[in-house]
């Protein structure tokens, strides 16, 4: 289980008056390009689809990084949660 967080991650603006929306960037471990592959890129997608509490929005998919947006969906998982999963 992850320590619980004491502010919100950098970037992370808490307002309940404005939508939530969160620019991630993830990279691969010593950046090999192990992401240039189509059935990871499927896997991604499925994935994204089954975890409902935070949605994808536009995504880069490079051969050793992601870079991608999301929102809240439905349900109550944090977003620390959501990039467990």
């Amino acid at each position: 289980m992850l320590p619980k967080r004491g502010h919100p991650a950098k970037g992370v603006i808490e307002d309940d008056r404005t939508p939530t929306l969160i620019f991630l960037n993830v990279c691969t471990t010593n950046r090999e390009p192990w992401l240039a592959d189509p059935h990871v890129h499927e896997t991604l997608v499925e994935v994204w689809r089954s975890a409902t509490h935070w949605e994808v929005g536009p995504y880069i998919l490079m051969p050793d990084h992601l870079h991608l947006f999301n929102r809240p969906g439905y349900g109550s998982a944090t977003f620390d949660r959501w990039i467990q999963y």
